[in-house]
């Protein structure tokens, strides 16, 4: 409804849904929230079962000894079956594993029998901890950004020393 009478045609019908659902919205929050509530909504469709005690495909790995890298835990595990993703917790100062890994499986069968077959295991003289963790319990950014291998150690600790060395 103009100005110019009731003519009414596509340019009202236009008008009126605008004002019907509002302006357009905007984007709020910062972009690590908006890719957080992404991957929220991602996981929760692209998941089989709702129940949160289930088990995932996602081992959880301590007690590692601190010489075993990202490249042998990868070749290490393969022997089970797929390996989707592999993340080794590092130390942001030294870039030092800390003793901890996440590892991702294609199947929640073969995440299960890793589990138990390396729960208990000897390695560098360390008894592993092996355990399939609940679909709950896995954050769905805890692969973000990683493609079977992280980056590499050196550049990470070159980096810090760099920052060191210019801070000075």
């Amino acid at each position: 409804r103009g100005l110019r009478g009731g003519g009414g045609g596509a340019d009202a019908n236009a008008n009126a849904a605008e004002t019907e659902s509002g302006p357009p919205k905007r984007r709020t929050g910062t972009k690590a929230q908006r890719l957080y509530e992404r991957s929220l909504l991602e996981s929760t469709s692209t998941s089989t079962s709702s129940d949160p005690d289930a088990p995932s495909s996602v081992v959880y790995l301590g007690r590692l000894p601190p010489p075993f890298q990202e490249s042998e835990i990868g070749s290490f595990l393969s022997q089970f079956g797929r390996l989707l993703a592999l993340k080794l917790s590092r130390s942001t100062k030294t870039g030092r594993p800390r003793g901890y890994a996440f590892a991702k499986f294609e199947d929640e069968e073969v995440a299960g029998v890793a589990a138990t077959t390396m729960s208990g295991y000897l390695l560098g003289g360390r008894r592993l901890v092996c355990h399939v963790l609940p679909r709950g319990r896995v954050h769905p950014m805890l692969f973000r950004g990683l493609e079977g291998v992280q980056r590499s150690r050196r550049r990470f600790v070159t980096g810090r020393l760099e920052k060191r060395r210019l801070r000075k």
